[in-house]
């Protein structure tokens, strides 16, 4: 919003809060089978025990609703997430690659360039390391529906518990990534950790008010002046 359409009204906090509140509806509902529906017992034979699903309307290799379920986890938890963000950020990594100064290009406005293709960069990241996470536990459930024999194989349990770590762990990546690619966010980050001995901020490196709003207008500017040469050209 801050980037596409900087001009528009921004979102209300109540509209902002429901949101938020839906999401967590949302994640509860996708929980709640796991809840209901799954069991353990001892594997026949062995010292092994199993987390296996019972639905209400058949066994655990025949359901309808167990199907329906598979489908609509991996749609609203993976590929609706990853085609959300595919959608959004390519629109932002447009606005932010081909934007250009107005009149005559200043070192300044080079380095501005410079850092908006390295948030177009560190999106590109954030989006694969999204997908490459949790593809594996999206491909896992869906393997083990259509063939359940294979949470019979050998070390079957512990290639689960390493696919369901690396779903997990997606959401320790991305403060890593901002902090490797992105300049304040660094700068932020050893500021909250400045009160231990062995971290220090350098004053040099902190854009100054006067830089800040320079930014904002500069690129508030060339949005203004752009819709500006839409509208009068559509006029004409």
């Amino acid at each position: 919003m801050a980037i596409i359409v900087p001009l528009r009204r921004r979102m209300s906090k109540k509209c902002t809060l429901i949101i938020i509140l839906c999401t967590w509806i949302l994640a509860v509902v996708f929980a709640m089978p796991q809840l209901l529906f799954f069991q353990t017992d001892i594997i026949p034979c062995t010292d092994r025990i199993s987390c296996y699903s019972l639905w209400p309307d058949g066994s655990t290799n025949s359901s309808n609703l167990e199907y329906i379920y598979n489908i609509s986890f991996i749609v609203f938890t993976y590929f609706m997430p990853v085609g959300a963000m595919i959608i959004t950020y390519s629109q932002v990594a447009a606005e932010l690659w081909w934007s250009k100064s107005i009149g005559e290009v200043t070192d300044r406005q080079m380095e501005i360039i410079t850092n908006k293709r390295k948030v177009v960069k560190m999106m590109i990241v954030v989006v694969t390391i999204f997908a490459v996470c949790w593809s594996p536990y999206q491909i896992y459930f869906l393997l083990t529906f259509y063939y359940p024999t294979l949470t019979l194989a050998p070390y079957v349990q512990e290639l689960y518990l390493f696919i369901y770590w690396l779903a997990m762990s997606n959401s320790m990546y991305n403060p890593i990534i901002y902090c490797w690619m992105n300049a304040r966010f660094r700068r932020g980050f050893k500021q909250v950790f400045s009160f231990l001995p062995f971290v220090t901020v350098d004053p040099s490196k902190s854009p100054s008010r006067s830089e800040r709003i320079y930014t904002q207008e500069s690129y508030y500017g060339r949005k203004l002046q752009r819709n500006n040469t839409l509208t009068t050209q559509m006029t004409f």
